[in-house]
Parts: structure tokens; sequence; C-alpha cells
């Protein structure tokens, strides 16, 4: 559905339907605005298999501004090759407003992560099935992605190997071919999740995870160039390394080529979750109070945090709070 300024539905009562036929049990994934008043929608699907829910297939559909759908009806099939295919994540191209589309693929012995390009009408600009982004030993899950101002896009990826998940990246083309070999974001001991990412404002993007190389998790980020080089400090800048857990990075820009960054906190008690946030700049470099900032650290659990841009060099947060713990609410902070 589409709403406008004042929350009156554009679409009449019922909706567009992106997808209905049976057995299908689409299992939305990701929606992306081209910028033009359209969006494409990625999902997991499962009208392939005789059990739904084993091993399902990804699927995408673009719709225009007034929900007309604008590629073949119930979606075109991204990918069906043998295995599972999951958890679709999609960025536009920069240039023909196609999508560039990435997803993790169990064809083969391990999970690895698969591509495809498409442009605004639907075609397949790859090979069928996609492209192996990355496809190295161990196991790599976890990606996002981010279209770059050249046309082409960034994909990020969790990899494990040697019994270590680290943070990997690959440039990936306009015409969907791959720019180079992956290149480490992070490969520090211990463990590192990939959260949150967001344009840099340059031509490339800045990337945030979990990090349990100091025995906890921590927050880090780095800043990569539009050709995937890294332009911070090696494995990353610690955005928070206070003891407890800082976990579910919410990321937006500052408008000025860094990030103001919100998460939930436990350092003043695991059963005591609280919000903190950190601003860094375009060079890497924390501007706020070491370990970030207390946007709210009232009794009882904080959580569930988000984070919006102002448009005004700052941000909105939001959480879900139990400080009067009968009535549990949400608040919101500048």
């Amino acid at each position: 559905q589409r709403v406008d300024g004042s929350g009156a539905e554009q679409w009449g009562a019922s909706g567009a339907a992106i997808v209905g036929i049976a057995n299908s049990n689409p299992l939305l994934s990701d929606v992306v605005p081209d910028g033009a008043g359209a969006a494409y929608f990625l999902w997991e699907d499962s009208r392939n298999i005789a059990t739904p829910h084993t091993e399902p297939d990804v699927f995408a559909q673009r719709i225009s501004s007034v929900g007309s759908v604008s590629w073949a009806a119930n979606g075109v099939a991204v990918c069906t090759s043998g295995g599972e295919q999951y958890a679709p994540t999609g960025a536009i191209d920069g240039g023909s407003l196609g999508l560039v589309v990435a997803w993790q693929d169990q064809r083969g012995f391990d999970t690895d992560i698969f591509a495809q390009h498409y442009n605004s009408a639907g075609a397949e600009l790859l090979a069928a099935n996609g492209l192996a982004v990355f496809r190295n030993p161990g196991v790599q899950v976890g990606e996002l992605v981010i279209q770059t101002t050249d046309g082409g896009a960034l994909v990020f990826m969790n990899e494990k190997r040697n019994g270590q998940w680290d943070i990997r990246a690959r440039k990936i083309n306009a015409d969907g071919s791959p720019a180079g070999a992956s290149v480490a974001i992070c490969a520090a001991a211990g463990h590192q999740g990939l959260r949150a990412i967001i344009d840099d404002g340059n031509g490339g993007a800045i990337v945030a995870w979990t990090d349990r190389r100091g025995g906890g998790d921590d927050l880090y980020a780095q800043r990569v160039d539009i050709n995937c080089a890294t332009q911070w400090t090696a494995d990353g800048v610690a955005i928070c390394t206070a003891s407890g857990s800082q976990e579910l990075p919410g990321m937006v820009t500052d408008q000025a080529g860094g990030a103001i960054l919100a998460w939930q906190d436990d350092r003043n008690g695991p059963n005591n979750p609280d919000v903190y946030a950190q601003r860094v700049n375009n060079l890497g470099v924390v501007q706020w109070a070491v370990n970030g900032v207390a946007v709210c650290a009232d009794v009882n659990a904080q959580q569930g945090t988000v984070i919006a841009s102002d448009n005004a060099l700052g941000a909105i947060i939001a959480w879900s709070d139990l400080r009067n713990f009968l009535a549990p609410a949400a608040y919101a902070q500048r």
C-alpha cells in the first residue's frame, strides 16, 4: 500500500497485489525504492517445491507509483537453482534505475553469495540464476547491498573461515561483473557480525558491525570508497567498547560524510539495557563522548532502537521503554 503525507491510502482500500498464488508462501525480505516513484520487492518463494519453506527460491517484482506491477504477474524468478536461496537484498543500480539483487545461496556445499542485475523492464543482465559474488571456501552469509554513483554496487557480507566470522566486500560494476577480488573490511580476532550500511554521500559507503575482538559485543565501523577501498583505520574504528554488550545498531548519515549510530547498550547491566548514540565524522574520528552519549538510561529496559535523520545534521531516535514496567511505552529523542 502507498499512503500520502496525510495517511490517505493511494492504491485502493485493499492495496496492490505483489504476489498471490497458491503455495508461494512469500516471505518479504527487502523493499527498494528507485527514487522516481517506483519500488522493487524481493522475497523468498516456495511455489516450486513440494514442501513449503524447505528449499525456497528468490523472486522479485517492480511496482509503479500508481500501484501497478511492471514485471511478470506474481514476480520474476531471480534464482531457481538447486538448493536453498534466501534473504535477498537489493540496491538501485544508479544508472538505468534497474535493480542489483544479492542473496544467500546453498546450491553448493557451503552457503555462498550470488547476485543478479535487472534493468527497469525486468530483463536479466547476468547469467541465469545469478553470478557468484562470494564463493570461497567456508560460509558466506548476511549480505548487504548499496548502490554506487557510477551505476554499480557494493556488496558486503559475513564470511566464516577457520572458525571465525569476518566481514568482506566486493565491488560490482554497472554491467553486473565483479570489479576485482573481495576486500577484507574486518579480519580482527573474534567474530564480527554485519549490522548496518549507509551511503557516505561521496560514492562509497559506511558499514557498521558488532565485534568480539575484545571478548564482548562492541561496535565498530568502516568507510569504503566507490572502488571498495577502506578509508579508515584497518579493521575499523571503535564506536563503542564499553563493558557489557552493544547490540542492534542503527545508522544514518550525518550529512557531512560521516554517520550517527544508535544502539541498545548493556553497560549498566544485562537486565537494564539503555539507548546510546555516537557520531563518527568523514575521517573516522568519533565526535561525542568516548563510548557514546546516553540517549536514555532510565530504570528498567530501553530496547528496540530505531534511528532516522532529522535532515538538519542530527538524528531522531525512538525505542520501546519499560521504565514503567506495567505500562510499556514508545519514547523518542532528538
